[in-house]
Formats: C-alpha cells, sequence, structure tokens
C-alpha cells in the first residue's frame, strides 16, 4: 500500500510540474519530468487525456498542449520540490531547465523552430500561428526572434515583399549528422539561384552529379518544382512564386 501511495505521490507531483511549465508557455510547448526518460514521460501524458494533448511535429517530436484552463501563471522563480531542491530537468531535447522564465519560454521556442527546420530538411518556411500568446514574453515578433538567434537560423528574405526563408544553421539534435547541414546550405543555394534568375531558370550545386541534384530538388515539391524539357533537360521553379515576366520597351 506504502508504495500504490507513494506512486500516487509522484504521478501527482508530475501532473502539477508538468501544468506549471505549459502555464508558464501559455498552455502549449516543452515539458520534461525529472529523471523521467523521454518512453515514460510520454506514457504518462498519453495516460492523461484529461489532462494533457500530444501534438506531433516531424518524426517522434511532439509538443504538449493543456486540456482546460490551467488559471494564471505563478510569480517567476525556479520550480522547488520540498527539500528545496529544483524540479527542473533536461529531457526530449530541451536543455537544463531555466530557472528564468523567459530563458525557458526560448528555450521552446528554439526547439520547435528547429524542428520545422528538420522537417524541411533544415531550410523552408516557419509558421507559428499563435506566438504571440505562447512566445510573447520574449518581446519580439518571430522574425525579429529568429536574426536575434543567428547562432541557430539565418533569415534569407525573398527580393521581392516581406515573405523569407529560414536556414536552421546549427542543429543541436545529436541524431541529424552532417548530411542535414549541407542539404539546408544547398537549399538555400539554390533558392538564390532561383531568385536571381527571376523565380525560374537552371540551376546547380557544386561538386553534385546532375542525377543527385535532380533528386534532391524532387524531393522538396514544397521548395522547387522541376519542369521536364527534351531528353534530360529540365528547369526549375520556386514553389509560390510566379517567374518575373519580362519588361517590354515601348514602342517609339
Amino acid at each position: 500500500e506504502g508504495g500504490e501511495g507513494e506512486e500516487e505521490e509522484e504521478d501527482g507531483a508530475a501532473v502539477a510540474d508538468v501544468e506549471a511549465q505549459l502555464r508558464r508557455q501559455g498552455g502549449r510547448g516543452k515539458v520534461w519530468v525529472r529523471g523521467w526518460d523521454s518512453r515514460q514521460l510520454r506514457s504518462f501524458l498519453e495516460a492523461r487525456p484529461d489532462r494533457f494533448r500530444l501534438v506531433f511535429l516531424s518524426g517522434n517530436r511532439y509538443t504538449v498542449e493543456a486540456v482546460g484552463d490551467l488559471g494564471p501563471a505563478p510569480p517567476p522563480h525556479s520550480a522547488q520540490d520540498s527539500n528545496g531542491t529544483s524540479t527542473g530537468g533536461a529531457s526530449d531535447g530541451v536543455d537544463g531547465a531555466a530557472g528564468d522564465d523567459t530563458s525557458f519560454v526560448e528555450l521552446c521556442a528554439v526547439e520547435e523552430i528547429a524542428g520545422q527546420l528538420r522537417g524541411q530538411g533544415g531550410y523552408g518556411k516557419v509558421y507559428i500561428d499563435d506566438w504571440n500568446r505562447r512566445f510573447g514574453a520574449l518581446g519580439a515578433s518571430l522574425r525579429d526572434f529568429l536574426e536575434r538567434r543567428s547562432d541557430r537560423f539565418s533569415v534569407v528574405p525573398a527580393q521581392q515583399g516581406w515573405s523569407y526563408t529560414v536556414l536552421l544553421v546549427r542543429d543541436d539534435d545529436p541524431a541529424r549528422g552532417g548530411d542535414a547541414q549541407e542539404e539546408a546550405a544547398a537549399a538555400a543555394d539554390l533558392q538564390r539561384q532561383l531568385e536571381r534568375q527571376g523565380g525560374s531558370g537552371k540551376v546547380w550545386i557544386y561538386g553534385w552529379s546532375s542525377q543527385r541534384l535532380r533528386a534532391f530538388l524532387e524531393s522538396r515539391p514544397g521548395l522547387f518544382r522541376v519542369d521536364p524539357g527534351q531528353g534530360n533537360a529540365y528547369t526549375v521553379a520556386l514553389v509560390g512564386q510566379a517567374p518575373r515576366q519580362p519588361q517590354l520597351r515601348p514602342s517609339s
């Protein structure tokens, strides 16, 4: 009986800890429980659909969303147990818990953005619809935050308008190798080449064979469109950007 009571007490403390972490992130974000591995944490969360909802990203990555109202956020301080020991820990890709709430929220924002970019090969668009609600404590728009964190991300503006794409400059996920960085840099280079040609044209990557280049382009239909020509020839267009029409000189 004592063992069951201790287990219930531990589960109750874990629920309170996770809810406190989500409250600091506006109800959705990354969570952990000290001493638990990622499988134990996920099983715990999935066993409580009345309290938590898992929102899946790329691969096995996910964020957690609170079910129902969590109430107001507590005053900023590091969570402590009855012995005065910090309950924060590191798990599932998030660095150690930060006593400062803003630092904690920033870690969560970096991880979510990096997760989206990993799913696009390290280069692409980033969308966080509820940015202001979840990450307003950072005091910056999504683009401002990306530019401020130049150690992790590089913003590549489009030649026209306010749109931009994002390059994952450094990936701290140990499961990703050097190939991911090379491919992300290649995607950024190809976009710049096409923008210089008005959105459509011929492209190349130094050291890549034609077969590798075409396979790379065709594997990223969200960024590039391959338009076949005669034989093995083809041109490439940026997805979502119409080719620039040539300007005609007025007849004299």
